[in-house]
């Protein structure tokens, strides 16, 4: 890693599980980046998200799960269980489409994670 940041923000979009991709291929990939971030003594901060109902509920559990799953997996990585808290399905807080977050839903994610941080600074 060129830059050392003190943290790193790992989050995912609705998008992986409107793709289809595999639970056990996202935990994967999710769990690298977690390795790569430790082994640089970067810490992290892990944002769930949840999958659309329309994916069937077998899949959006095993989706859900996958994040709380890594939070018991690493005791000491902050977890915040869902990086759209108190702005999806909000109508004021998200573009015409009803799903990606506007610039005042932006502002309520960002005003979110930084009450995370700035409790473990």
């Amino acid at each position: 890693m060129k830059s050392k940041p003190d943290w790193v923000v790992l989050a995912l979009g609705g998008n992986d599980a409107l793709r289809g991709l595999l639970p056990t291929e996202i935990k994967k990939n999710l769990k690298e980046a977690i390795d790569i971030a430790k082994s640089n003594h970067i810490n992290v901060l892990l944002a769930g998200m949840k999958a659309p109902p329309n994916m069937g509920k077998d899949y959006t559990e095993r989706f859900e799960n996958v994040f709380s799953e890594l939070a018991k997996a690493y005791p000491d990585m902050t977890f915040m269980p869902f990086l759209l808290e108190g702005v999806g399905g909000e109508a004021n807080l998200n573009l015409p489409d009803g799903i990606h977050p506007n610039e005042k839903g932006h502002e309520v994610i960002a005003q979110h994670l930084f009450g995370i941080l700035k409790k473990q600074l």
